[in-house]
């Protein structure tokens, strides 16, 4: 999402704006600039289009022609110089939960941390209590978000993903006002492993379905709350993040969190080749300036001329030509599987009897169900 992007790449300008010293106009600037485009629910891009950019509070000339930029371009020089100026370990510890440029800075001047593992060392050997309005506490969640810090480059297996975004939609279902409360990004695709957990809803109090989601008992550390979005983890590692979006706008941004990117890449080029430019908020024609809005995934790949794409299969490898040639696969269902061809009964080392399993596969629709207990000779499978 450019608005993210945008937002996250100002907010580093001015954190490494802080850490080289810098005014304090500069720094605020910035800042202020990061969270009023993180809040926005119009398109960035469209807003350009449209010459507002100085309309955003706190977007000045200066930063809206940085704004242009990375439309144009994909980056802000700005950002890229500063993190080339700035210690390549310096920057890393701004990724440390809870440590902004101030505390970075004065744990470089007093102790000399210029990396995560210097900071480390210190806080293991009790010199951050030391310092100004620092204490045991605060070396004890300096380790604690280093382990996470560590621990975030592991991607997690979907299998342990997916039951704690259930249990986290089961709470938020229980939100009034909360609806279209969906999965996005490779968990939804269904892949082996995802980095988080996306999840994407509308709501009539955006205020109210925030509030409610850091709140929620399996929250170990709010990461980030504004009026719509947060971030908190879960679970010691796992970073889960919540947007509330419009309804008007549900379909195309579902369809843009979703992913994959290589898939996104691709449907912006459809979108062009019929005169339209798709972003995350809407379909606009490229002639009048028009947007269209879909709250549907289904009615925006339709608007294409495609068939809706499931998921699971958004990679890019010929899904979209497919789709829109409307021929696309039909995707196995759990109603496909006729049986199984390899259980264990409990007259080896499976857990239920042969009756209680033809019983449970008889409900399931089975049509057949091979057993394989182990002979005799195995004793160590109690066969």
């Amino acid at each position: 999402m450019k608005n993210d992007e945008v937002a996250r790449l100002l907010r580093e300008v001015g954190d490494l704006l802080e850490l080289q010293g810098e005014s304090g106009f500069k720094v605020v600037a910035y800042r202020r600039a990061a969270r009023s485009i993180e809040s926005m629910k119009e398109d960035l891009e469209e807003v350009s289009r449209n010459g507002k950019l100085v309309s955003i509070p706190g977007v000045g000339k200066a930063i809206a022609s940085k704004i242009e930029e990375f439309l144009e371009t994909g980056k802000i020089e700005t950002h890229d110089r500063l993190f080339r100026e700035t210690p390549p370990g310096m920057a890393e510890l701004l990724q440390i939960s809870g440590l902004g440029p101030k505390t970075v800075s004065m744990l470089h001047q007093k102790l000399g941390v210029s990396n995560v593992e210097e900071l480390e060392l210190v806080a293991r050997e009790h010199q951050v209590r030391r310092l100004p309005r620092m204490g045991p506490t605060s070396e004890k969640n300096i380790l604690r978000a280093i382990e996470r810090w560590k621990k975030r480059s592991d991607r997690i297996p979907l299998g342990v993903a997916l039951p704690i975004a259930e249990d986290i939609l089961g709470h938020l279902k229980k939100v009034e006002g909360i609806e279209n409360l969906t999965l996005a990004g490779s968990l939804r695709r269904g892949r082996e492993t995802v980095g988080d957990i996306d999840i994407l809803a509308t709501s009539d109090s955006p205020e109210r379905a925030i509030r409610s989601f850091v709140e929620i008992p399996v929250v170990e550390e709010v990461l980030m709350k504004g009026p719509t979005k947060a971030s908190v983890i879960v679970d010691e590692t796992i970073q889960v993040d919540l947007r509330i979006v419009d309804h008007r706008s549900f379909g195309t941004v579902i369809q843009y969190f979703t992913g994959s990117k290589d898939h996104n890449v691709k449907l912006r080029h459809v979108a062009l080749s019929k005169g339209y430019s798709l972003s995350e908020y809407s379909l606009t024609r490229v002639a009048n300036g028009e947007e269209l809005f879909f709250d549907r995934e289904e009615d925006l790949y339709n608007h294409l001329g495609m068939q809706w794409i499931p998921p699971e299969i958004r990679e890019d490898q010929g899904e979209v030509e497919a789709a829109l040639a409307r021929k696309l696969p039909r995707l196995v269902e759990v109603s496909d599987i006729k049986g199984d061809l390899h259980v264990h009964s409990d007259w080896s080392d499976g857990r239920h009897s042969i009756e209680d399993m033809v019983k449970t596969a008889q409900g399931l629709g089975y049509e057949y169900m091979a057993i394989c207990d182990h002979s005799p000779g195995l004793g160590i499978a109690n066969g």
